[in-house]
């Protein structure tokens, strides 16, 4: 149906409102999927086309275009608030899983361990064996590292693990997750 002046007619990423002295306003959507999806200086578009009438039935049309251009954002992060380790044994830490809105963004997400020593098999992941892992790649691969990757706690405390997400434009995310240590079962020797 046709635009109606003082009318908002729904466009594909928010309202456009039409004035009768020709201004107009278009108030997009900023929780649109869509315009939340395009990667920095990605860009989409949407046409609208009016008429206008003149008092004595003169009729004139034009077409409005409006470009969107989409903006770095931030990545997020999910982490557990908190999780048990036991001592001098690896373990996975489950519920950690980042998220990029940009669409085709890669992360890099570094870890690093207090009172302990991070593993990985993940290929592409660097730091194995050390207190400190990353790995760069896509949002899904990057949560298949987070999934799998192992955390062996020394015999004694404070034990934490740091968690940051960055994103090709360079905004992150971060969080510590409170590590408890609890100690294993202890081998005793039979006489």
């Amino acid at each position: 149906s046709p635009r109606q002046v003082g009318i908002p007619s729904q466009g594909l990423f928010g309202l456009l409102d039409l004035n009768a002295d020709g201004t107009h306003r278009y108030d997009f959507d900023t929780s649109n999927p869509d315009l939340i999806a395009l990667a920095a200086s990605e860009r989409a578009g949407e046409d609208g086309t009016y008429t206008i009438e003149d008092t004595d039935g003169d009729q004139s049309t034009a077409v409005l275009s409006f470009t969107f251009v989409g903006v770095n954002d931030a990545p997020s992060l999910t982490v557990p608030s908190s999780a048990d380790v036991l001592a001098s044994l690896s373990r996975q830490i489950s519920d950690i899983q980042v998220a990029e809105p940009d669409k085709g963004d890669s992360v890099t997400v570094i870890l690093t361990g207090t009172g302990g020593v991070l593993s990985s098999t993940t290929s592409g992941a660097t730091g194995s064996g050390t207190s400190t892992l990353s790995f760069t790649g896509s949002v899904a691969a990057a949560n298949t590292f987070l999934s799998s990757f192992t955390f062996d706690a020394g015999s004694t405390g404070p034990v934490s693990l740091s968690v940051q997400v960055t994103d090709t434009g360079g905004l992150n995310a971060s969080d510590t997750i409170p590590l408890t240590l609890l100690q294993g079962p202890q081998a005793t020797s039979i006489a």
